[in-house]
Protein backbone atom coordinates (compact mmCIF):
# COMPACT_ATOMS: atom_id res chain seq x y z
CA UNK A 1 0.00 0.00 0.00
CA UNK A 2 1.86 3.21 -1.08
CA UNK A 3 1.66 5.11 1.85
CA UNK A 4 3.72 8.66 0.74
CA UNK A 5 2.70 10.26 -2.80
CA UNK A 6 5.82 12.47 -4.15
CA UNK A 7 4.48 15.37 -6.51
CA UNK A 8 6.55 17.17 -8.75
CA UNK A 9 5.86 20.87 -8.12
CA UNK A 10 7.18 24.49 -9.55
CA UNK A 11 6.36 28.00 -8.60
CA UNK A 12 5.04 30.45 -10.43
CA UNK A 13 8.55 31.85 -11.58
CA UNK A 14 10.00 28.41 -12.76
CA UNK A 15 6.78 27.69 -14.38
CA UNK A 16 7.93 29.14 -17.52
CA UNK A 17 11.17 27.40 -18.01
CA UNK A 18 9.03 24.46 -17.59
CA UNK A 19 6.84 25.16 -20.19
CA UNK A 20 9.71 25.92 -22.46
CA UNK A 21 11.65 22.68 -21.54
CA UNK A 22 8.08 20.91 -22.18
CA UNK A 23 6.12 23.00 -24.14
CA UNK A 24 3.76 19.93 -25.17
CA UNK A 25 2.69 19.24 -21.73
CA UNK A 26 2.03 22.45 -20.05
CA UNK A 27 0.14 24.45 -22.38
CA UNK A 28 -1.95 26.23 -19.68
CA UNK A 29 -1.51 29.17 -17.60
CA UNK A 30 0.61 28.56 -14.28
CA UNK A 31 -3.02 28.84 -12.10
CA UNK A 32 -4.53 26.02 -14.08
CA UNK A 33 -1.10 24.29 -12.88
CA UNK A 34 -1.92 24.70 -9.52
CA UNK A 35 -5.47 23.88 -9.71
CA UNK A 36 -4.28 20.56 -11.31
CA UNK A 37 -1.91 19.78 -8.90
CA UNK A 38 -4.79 20.23 -5.71
CA UNK A 39 -7.34 18.07 -8.05
CA UNK A 40 -4.88 15.70 -8.23
CA UNK A 41 -4.67 15.98 -4.51
CA UNK A 42 -8.10 15.53 -3.72
CA UNK A 43 -8.20 12.31 -5.20
CA UNK A 44 -5.36 10.92 -3.02
CA UNK A 45 -6.75 8.80 -0.22
CA UNK A 46 -6.61 10.54 3.65
CA UNK A 47 -4.28 8.20 4.59
CA UNK A 48 -1.50 8.82 2.15
CA UNK A 49 1.02 11.36 2.83
CA UNK A 50 0.84 14.26 0.15
CA UNK A 51 4.96 15.92 -0.66
CA UNK A 52 4.74 18.31 -2.88
CA UNK A 53 8.72 18.60 -3.77
CA UNK A 54 9.52 22.08 -5.39
CA UNK A 55 11.94 21.89 -8.34
CA UNK A 56 14.46 24.05 -9.97
CA UNK A 57 13.88 23.53 -13.39
CA UNK A 58 17.39 24.01 -14.33
CA UNK A 59 18.97 21.40 -11.84
CA UNK A 60 16.13 19.48 -13.24
CA UNK A 61 17.01 19.70 -17.12
CA UNK A 62 21.10 19.27 -16.01
CA UNK A 63 20.12 15.87 -14.18
CA UNK A 64 18.00 14.69 -17.44
CA UNK A 65 21.01 15.55 -19.39
CA UNK A 66 23.42 13.25 -16.72
CA UNK A 67 21.04 10.56 -17.22
CA UNK A 68 20.53 10.79 -20.88
CA UNK A 69 16.78 11.10 -20.82
CA UNK A 70 13.74 13.54 -21.96
CA UNK A 71 12.00 14.92 -19.59
CA UNK A 72 8.92 14.13 -19.84
CA UNK A 73 5.67 13.26 -16.94
CA UNK A 74 7.45 9.39 -16.25
CA UNK A 75 10.90 11.20 -15.55
CA UNK A 76 9.41 14.28 -13.38
CA UNK A 77 7.99 11.59 -11.65
CA UNK A 78 11.15 9.65 -10.90
CA UNK A 79 12.84 12.86 -10.60
CA UNK A 80 10.32 14.00 -7.72
CA UNK A 81 11.09 10.81 -5.66
CA UNK A 82 14.66 11.16 -5.89
CA UNK A 83 14.60 14.87 -4.95
CA UNK A 84 12.19 13.94 -2.32
CA UNK A 85 14.92 11.13 -0.67
CA UNK A 86 17.97 13.15 -1.45
CA UNK A 87 15.77 16.05 0.97
CA UNK A 88 14.56 13.62 3.54
CA UNK A 89 18.68 12.41 3.80
CA UNK A 90 19.60 15.91 4.15
CA UNK A 91 17.05 15.98 7.26
CA UNK A 92 18.12 13.03 8.44
CA UNK A 93 21.61 14.05 8.99
CA UNK A 94 21.04 17.56 10.24
CA UNK A 95 19.53 15.48 13.15
CA UNK A 96 23.32 14.03 13.77
CA UNK A 97 24.63 16.82 13.07
CA UNK A 98 26.26 16.01 9.47
CA UNK A 99 27.86 18.53 7.70
CA UNK A 100 26.70 20.35 5.63
CA UNK A 101 27.28 20.18 1.69
CA UNK A 102 28.87 23.81 -0.19
CA UNK A 103 26.19 26.67 -0.75
CA UNK A 104 27.22 27.44 -4.29
CA UNK A 105 25.59 30.57 -5.51
CA UNK A 106 24.48 31.03 -9.24
CA UNK A 107 27.00 34.20 -8.94
CA UNK A 108 29.75 32.03 -7.85
CA UNK A 109 28.92 29.18 -10.76
CA UNK A 110 28.79 32.07 -13.29
CA UNK A 111 31.90 33.90 -12.07
CA UNK A 112 33.35 30.32 -12.60
CA UNK A 113 32.10 29.48 -16.07
CA UNK A 114 33.06 33.15 -17.69
CA UNK A 115 36.97 32.56 -16.47
CA UNK A 116 36.80 28.65 -17.26
CA UNK A 117 38.18 28.23 -13.59
CA UNK A 118 36.00 25.15 -11.79
CA UNK A 119 38.62 25.47 -9.01
CA UNK A 120 36.93 27.63 -6.25
CA UNK A 121 33.74 25.68 -6.53
CA UNK A 122 35.18 22.11 -6.49
CA UNK A 123 37.73 23.01 -4.07
CA UNK A 124 34.61 23.15 -1.44
CA UNK A 125 33.33 19.57 -2.51
CA UNK A 126 36.82 18.32 -1.92
CA UNK A 127 36.68 19.55 1.71
CA UNK A 128 33.11 18.63 1.63
CA UNK A 129 34.40 15.19 1.13
CA UNK A 130 37.01 15.10 3.67
CA UNK A 131 34.71 16.20 6.18
CA UNK A 132 31.75 13.48 5.64
CA UNK A 133 34.79 11.14 5.36
CA UNK A 134 35.56 12.32 9.06
CA UNK A 135 32.44 12.01 10.10
CA UNK A 136 32.17 7.94 8.87
CA UNK A 137 35.23 7.43 10.88
CA UNK A 138 33.29 8.97 13.95
CA UNK A 139 31.19 6.41 13.73
CA UNK A 140 31.16 4.12 17.09
CA UNK A 141 31.75 0.12 17.42
CA UNK A 142 29.12 0.12 19.96
CA UNK A 143 26.75 1.80 17.98
CA UNK A 144 23.23 -0.15 17.91
CA UNK A 145 22.73 0.24 13.45
CA UNK A 146 26.07 -2.16 13.53
CA UNK A 147 26.43 -5.35 13.13
CA UNK A 148 29.08 -7.37 15.25
CA UNK A 149 32.60 -6.49 14.19
CA UNK A 150 35.83 -7.92 14.92
CA UNK A 151 37.56 -5.10 16.33
CA UNK A 152 40.49 -5.04 14.70
CA UNK A 153 38.93 -4.90 11.76
CA UNK A 154 37.06 -2.00 12.95
CA UNK A 155 40.40 -0.30 14.06
CA UNK A 156 41.73 -1.22 10.59
CA UNK A 157 38.81 0.61 8.52
CA UNK A 158 38.36 3.48 11.12
CA UNK A 159 42.29 3.90 10.79
CA UNK A 160 42.09 3.93 6.60
CA UNK A 161 39.17 6.30 6.59
CA UNK A 162 40.76 8.92 9.10
CA UNK A 163 43.81 8.74 7.08
CA UNK A 164 42.06 9.42 3.66
CA UNK A 165 40.10 12.29 5.77
CA UNK A 166 43.04 14.11 7.22
CA UNK A 167 45.13 13.49 3.73
CA UNK A 168 42.66 15.61 2.73
CA UNK A 169 42.33 18.49 4.87
CA UNK A 170 46.34 18.51 4.62
CA UNK A 171 45.48 19.37 0.85
CA UNK A 172 42.62 21.97 1.43
CA UNK A 173 45.59 23.94 3.72
CA UNK A 174 47.82 23.48 0.88
CA UNK A 175 45.80 24.00 -1.87
CA UNK A 176 43.68 26.82 -0.66
CA UNK A 177 45.30 29.52 -2.58
CA UNK A 178 45.41 27.59 -6.02
CA UNK A 179 49.46 26.13 -5.68
CA UNK A 180 51.74 23.25 -4.52
CA UNK A 181 49.58 21.40 -6.84
CA UNK A 182 53.39 19.39 -7.01
CA UNK A 183 52.89 18.34 -2.96
CA UNK A 184 48.62 17.35 -3.39
CA UNK A 185 49.61 15.68 -6.41
CA UNK A 186 51.91 13.01 -3.93
CA UNK A 187 49.14 13.40 -1.02
CA UNK A 188 46.31 12.21 -3.35
CA UNK A 189 48.48 9.22 -4.48
CA UNK A 190 48.40 8.40 -0.80
CA UNK A 191 44.70 8.63 -0.65
CA UNK A 192 43.90 6.86 -3.62
CA UNK A 193 46.31 3.90 -2.31
CA UNK A 194 44.18 3.86 1.36
CA UNK A 195 41.01 4.29 -0.13
CA UNK A 196 41.37 1.21 -2.48
CA UNK A 197 42.57 -1.06 0.18
CA UNK A 198 39.68 0.07 2.62
CA UNK A 199 37.36 -0.68 -0.61
CA UNK A 200 38.52 -4.19 -1.27
CA UNK A 201 38.72 -5.05 2.65
CA UNK A 202 35.20 -4.29 2.61
CA UNK A 203 34.27 -6.45 -0.79
CA UNK A 204 35.56 -9.24 0.47
CA UNK A 205 35.16 -9.17 4.52
CA UNK A 206 37.24 -11.84 5.22
CA UNK A 207 39.30 -12.43 8.17
CA UNK A 208 42.03 -13.61 5.78
CA UNK A 209 42.20 -10.32 3.97
CA UNK A 210 42.27 -8.05 6.99
CA UNK A 211 45.34 -10.29 8.97
CA UNK A 212 46.99 -10.00 5.22
CA UNK A 213 46.69 -6.47 5.27
CA UNK A 214 47.52 -6.01 9.16
CA UNK A 215 50.78 -8.26 9.04
CA UNK A 216 52.19 -6.76 5.46
CA UNK A 217 52.72 -3.62 7.04
CA UNK A 218 54.37 -5.43 10.70
CA UNK A 219 56.82 -7.63 8.13
CA UNK A 220 58.97 -4.21 8.10
CA UNK A 221 58.90 -4.11 11.59
CA UNK A 222 59.83 -7.91 12.35
CA UNK A 223 62.70 -6.95 9.67
CA UNK A 224 64.02 -3.86 11.47
CA UNK A 225 63.98 -6.14 14.18
CA UNK A 226 65.96 -9.00 13.08
CA UNK A 227 68.30 -6.18 12.22
CA UNK A 228 68.62 -4.59 15.72
CA UNK A 229 69.04 -7.93 17.50
CA UNK A 230 71.78 -8.87 14.91
CA UNK A 231 73.97 -5.70 15.60
CA UNK A 232 73.27 -6.25 19.52
CA UNK A 233 74.96 -10.11 18.40
CA UNK A 234 77.79 -8.57 16.84
CA UNK A 235 78.08 -6.82 19.88
CA UNK A 236 78.63 -9.70 22.01
CA UNK A 237 75.51 -8.90 23.32
CA UNK A 238 75.88 -5.16 24.06
CA UNK A 239 72.77 -3.13 23.68
CA UNK A 240 72.87 0.71 22.46
CA UNK A 241 69.61 2.77 24.70
CA UNK A 242 68.63 3.65 21.48
CA UNK A 243 68.37 0.12 20.52
CA UNK A 244 66.43 -0.74 23.16
CA UNK A 245 63.84 1.66 22.75
CA UNK A 246 63.14 0.84 19.21
CA UNK A 247 63.16 -2.87 20.50
CA UNK A 248 60.84 -1.85 23.02
CA UNK A 249 58.62 -0.06 20.54
CA UNK A 250 58.64 -2.59 18.10
CA UNK A 251 57.73 -5.27 20.27
CA UNK A 252 54.40 -3.14 21.54
CA UNK A 253 53.26 -2.82 18.09
CA UNK A 254 53.49 -6.66 17.13
CA UNK A 255 51.85 -7.51 20.50
CA UNK A 256 49.00 -4.71 20.06
CA UNK A 257 48.31 -6.36 16.52
CA UNK A 258 47.51 -9.40 18.34
CA UNK A 259 49.85 -11.55 15.89
CA UNK A 260 53.28 -13.20 16.91
CA UNK A 261 56.43 -12.95 14.67
CA UNK A 262 55.74 -16.59 13.15
CA UNK A 263 52.12 -15.53 11.79
CA UNK A 264 53.68 -12.16 10.45
CA UNK A 265 56.51 -13.91 8.67
CA UNK A 266 54.37 -16.90 7.66
CA UNK A 267 51.23 -14.73 6.18
CA UNK A 268 51.07 -14.23 2.53
CA UNK A 269 51.71 -10.66 0.73
CA UNK A 270 48.40 -8.38 0.27
CA UNK A 271 47.54 -8.77 -3.46
CA UNK A 272 49.45 -5.78 -5.93
CA UNK A 273 47.37 -2.51 -6.49
CA UNK A 274 46.18 -3.63 -9.78
CA UNK A 275 45.03 -6.49 -8.61
CA UNK A 276 43.09 -4.89 -5.59
CA UNK A 277 41.97 -2.48 -8.45
CA UNK A 278 40.88 -5.41 -10.70
CA UNK A 279 39.09 -7.51 -8.14
CA UNK A 280 36.63 -4.75 -7.07
CA UNK A 281 35.57 -4.40 -11.02
CA UNK A 282 37.62 -1.27 -11.99
CA UNK A 283 38.96 -1.05 -15.59
CA UNK A 284 43.21 -1.04 -14.84
CA UNK A 285 42.75 2.45 -16.49
CA UNK A 286 41.91 3.34 -13.18
CA UNK A 287 45.23 1.85 -11.43
CA UNK A 288 47.35 3.82 -14.03
CA UNK A 289 45.97 6.96 -12.88
CA UNK A 290 45.50 6.65 -9.69
CA UNK A 291 48.63 4.82 -8.78
CA UNK A 292 51.12 4.33 -11.31
CA UNK A 293 51.09 8.43 -12.66
CA UNK A 294 50.29 9.03 -9.03
CA UNK A 295 53.71 7.29 -8.63
CA UNK A 296 55.53 9.79 -10.51
CA UNK A 297 55.21 12.58 -8.10
CA UNK A 298 56.21 10.59 -5.15
CA UNK A 299 59.16 8.97 -6.74
CA UNK A 300 59.71 12.13 -9.16
CA UNK A 301 60.58 10.64 -12.60
CA UNK A 302 61.20 12.44 -15.25
CA UNK A 303 57.45 13.07 -16.47
CA UNK A 304 57.38 14.67 -12.72
CA UNK A 305 60.41 16.46 -12.81
CA UNK A 306 59.73 18.04 -16.01
CA UNK A 307 56.34 18.95 -15.21
CA UNK A 308 56.95 20.25 -11.93
CA UNK A 309 60.07 21.34 -11.10
CA UNK A 310 61.83 22.65 -14.80
CA UNK A 311 61.39 24.82 -16.76
CA UNK A 312 62.65 26.19 -19.93
CA UNK A 313 65.23 29.05 -19.89
CA UNK A 314 65.81 31.13 -22.69
CA UNK A 315 68.96 29.87 -23.75
CA UNK A 316 66.81 26.24 -24.20
CA UNK A 317 68.33 24.85 -21.45
CA UNK A 318 66.28 23.89 -18.15
CA UNK A 319 66.51 25.34 -14.86
CA UNK A 320 64.54 24.79 -11.78
CA UNK A 321 60.81 25.88 -12.03
CA UNK A 322 59.78 28.61 -9.69
CA UNK A 323 56.78 28.11 -6.67
CA UNK A 324 53.84 28.47 -9.27
CA UNK A 325 52.86 24.59 -9.36
CA UNK A 326 49.18 24.82 -9.37
CA UNK A 327 46.69 21.76 -8.02
CA UNK A 328 44.52 20.70 -11.11
CA UNK A 329 40.88 21.15 -11.70
CA UNK A 330 40.78 17.10 -12.12
CA UNK A 331 42.72 16.52 -8.35
CA UNK A 332 39.26 17.92 -6.98
CA UNK A 333 36.98 15.41 -8.64
CA UNK A 334 39.03 12.06 -9.08
CA UNK A 335 40.16 11.52 -5.68
CA UNK A 336 37.17 12.64 -3.80
CA UNK A 337 34.84 10.40 -6.16
CA UNK A 338 37.31 7.41 -5.15
CA UNK A 339 36.84 8.02 -1.43
CA UNK A 340 33.25 8.54 -1.99
CA UNK A 341 33.35 4.50 -3.34
CA UNK A 342 35.08 3.67 -0.30
CA UNK A 343 32.32 5.33 1.82
CA UNK A 344 29.60 3.32 0.03
CA UNK A 345 32.33 0.11 0.66
CA UNK A 346 32.22 0.76 4.54
CA UNK A 347 28.07 1.25 4.86
CA UNK A 348 27.41 -1.44 3.26
CA UNK A 349 29.92 -3.41 5.42
CA UNK A 350 29.43 -2.42 8.72
CA UNK A 351 25.36 -1.72 9.17
CA UNK A 352 23.35 -4.39 10.35
CA UNK A 353 20.26 -3.47 8.44
CA UNK A 354 20.38 -3.06 4.77
CA UNK A 355 17.96 0.12 5.04
CA UNK A 356 20.53 2.11 6.68
CA UNK A 357 23.46 0.73 4.45
CA UNK A 358 21.40 2.16 1.28
CA UNK A 359 20.42 5.75 3.23
CA UNK A 360 23.99 6.08 3.81
CA UNK A 361 24.72 4.48 0.17
CA UNK A 362 21.94 7.13 -1.42
CA UNK A 363 23.37 10.00 0.31
CA UNK A 364 26.54 9.44 -0.43
CA UNK A 365 25.69 9.11 -4.26
CA UNK A 366 23.99 12.09 -4.47
CA UNK A 367 27.22 13.81 -3.16
CA UNK A 368 28.52 11.90 -5.94
CA UNK A 369 26.75 12.95 -8.70
CA UNK A 370 26.61 16.54 -7.29
CA UNK A 371 30.25 16.32 -7.98
CA UNK A 372 29.61 15.01 -11.72
CA UNK A 373 27.30 17.44 -12.78
CA UNK A 374 30.18 20.39 -11.79
CA UNK A 375 32.84 18.13 -14.03
CA UNK A 376 30.40 17.90 -16.75
CA UNK A 377 31.15 21.55 -16.96
CA UNK A 378 34.70 21.21 -16.53
CA UNK A 379 35.21 18.43 -19.58
CA UNK A 380 33.11 20.40 -22.20
CA UNK A 381 33.58 18.52 -25.21
CA UNK A 382 36.35 16.52 -23.87
CA UNK A 383 34.32 13.52 -24.41
CA UNK A 384 33.59 13.86 -27.87
CA UNK A 385 34.89 12.09 -30.98
CA UNK A 386 37.80 14.19 -32.32
CA UNK A 387 37.17 15.25 -36.24
CA UNK A 388 39.93 16.28 -38.68
CA UNK A 389 40.04 19.25 -39.64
Amino acid sequence: MIDRFVIFFVSESEYSKLQKACPHDFPFTYEQFVQRVEDGIREVPESVTIVKTDVNVAEFLTWCADAKVKPDNITRAKYALWLDHKNSLQFMFEDLNFPQPPDVTDEELERCRASSDYCPVLFEWYKYVGLITNFFASIRIDSPALRPIPTQQYHVLVGLLNRCARLMFANVVLSHEGLFGETTAIVDRCIFESAVKLQWLCHTGTDEGFARFMAEGLKTEVEFKDNIEAFIADRGGASLLIEKRLLASINHAIADSGFSEDQIRQSPKLSNLADLVRDLGHHRVVYVIGQKIGSHHVHGTWPSLRMHYLQERENGLLGPRDHDCQTHVNQYVFIPRVVLHALIAFSEFIYSDAEDAGAMKHFVESVTEDIKRLNTEVVGTDFELATDL
